[in-house]
């Protein structure tokens, strides 16, 4: 059936409205259907002219096309879409078997501290009794020395009327009494007051599992412009050292330097002071990274690093990341977890996430650190317990 037929055209739609002639040809530079008339007339002059059927023939052809291509991007869209409920679904149980740690952790050190309190308590306790039994001792022995000055009184009080003087002065060398001692007795207050709880925040950490790593640099992988001071725990550039033997294990293409540490196992965490360093790099980097050469401080030459160029800090992931910021951290703390294959970096001023890598760990890792190519340091924070 035609078009007319079906009501949805009224029964000329074929026809010119201008010329009354049957609409046989399509104007492509006007995208609109015309007569033959309208052809050889000036305004479709020197136009793209096609017939109706080949016209229709072309745009169902790129219509067909677009159909395909928008099919595609349905199915890409549908993966996509199914990627994202799946990532919703981890995060969620992400979030909550986290929850359930988090609980189980402080459930934990709730007893770990009540018991560590009952512990402390009973050890003052104890101290405060054998205190209180020194001084009961002391009160009593007073009490009975008293007695006895109060019997020597009387009897003194007598014997003043002696009055032969041989019997008076043998009396007198009888009367000796020794004066008391003063004693105080104290509880040692910077042992409950600081020390012992100390102490506990020590073994809390370890009850937690958290390893806060204990770092110093190797002076044998620095590059030669870089100057180790500070009990080898702070690192700054130098244009006025003496070049150092060469080493295998020195950096001499970028001014970088390791920690003598390194991990192939556990959970670790360091903080480093960058104040206001307008660039640093800091990271960790596998045992046999190249030294020698040029690199990229990107995973697949060894290293998991995090960058400061000017006012930008950049993820050297592939691609980089620019991480936008409006803070400006002080201090950087990196987290790793060997088994994990992670490498987080904070904002250790706020403990505010910027960056994770996710990879497969499989030889020594070393923390690495560059205080690029200016004079301001770098300091490692010990922040064990």
């Amino acid at each position: 059936p035609d078009a007319s037929s079906l009501g949805f055209y009224p029964k000329d739609y074929d026809m010119c409205p201008q010329h009354k002639e049957k609409l046989k040809l399509f104007c492509e530079d006007d995208q609109e259907l015309i007569c033959l008339i309208c052809r050889d007339s000036n305004k479709h002059k020197n136009h793209r002219v096609y017939p109706i059927n080949e016209a229709a023939r072309y745009y169902k052809h790129e219509l067909a096309l677009m159909v395909e291509s928008l099919k595609k991007k349905h199915v890409h869209h549908q993966i996509i879409k199914a990627n994202y409920e799946e990532n919703l679904t981890q995060l969620m149980d992400e979030v909550s078997l986290t929850e359930q740690r988090i609980g189980r952790v402080f459930v934990h050190l709730h007893e770990y501290l009540r018991l560590e309190e009952e512990n402390i308590m009973q050890e003052l306790h104890n101290d405060a009794w054998q205190h209180f039994t020194v001084l009961e001792e002391i009160i009593m022995q007073l009490a009975f020395e008293s007695t006895s000055i109060s019997d020597t009184i009387q009897s003194v009080s007598e014997d003043l009327t002696q009055e032969d003087a041989i019997i008076f002065l043998m009396v007198r060398i009888r009367m000796a009494i020794s004066d008391p001692k003063d004693v105080s007795v104290k509880i040692d207050g910077a042992k409950y007051k600081f020390l012992m709880l100390y102490n506990s925040w020590k073994k809390m950490v370890n009850e937690i599992g958290f390893n806060t790593a204990s770092l110093s640099l190797d002076s044998d992988s620095a590059h030669w412009n870089l100057l180790i001071f500070n009990n080898m725990t702070s690192v700054t550039y130098s244009h006025n050292l003496k070049k150092p033997p060469s080493k295998t294990s020195r950096f001499s293409v970028y001014p970088f330097v390791l920690a003598k540490q390194g991990f192939s196992s556990g959970v670790h965490y360091w903080e480093v002071f960058v104040g206001c360093k307008a660039d640093w790099v800091l990271g960790v980097t596998k045992q046999s990274v190249q030294r020698k050469a040029p690199i990229s401080l990107a995973p697949q030459d060894g290293l998991w690093t995090l960058e400061k160029k000017g006012r930008h800090y950049v993820a050297n992931s592939v691609p980089h990341v620019v991480i936008f910021s409006g803070f400006k951290p002080k201090k950087i703390g990196v987290y790793l977890d060997y088994e994990a294959g992670q490498v987080s970096f904070y904002n250790a001023d706020k403990m505010n996430l910027m960056y994770t890598f996710k990879d497969t760990f499989t030889e020594t890792l070393h923390p690495l650190f560059s205080p690029g190519m200016n004079f301001t340091p770098l300091r490692i924070l010990h922040v064990n317990p």
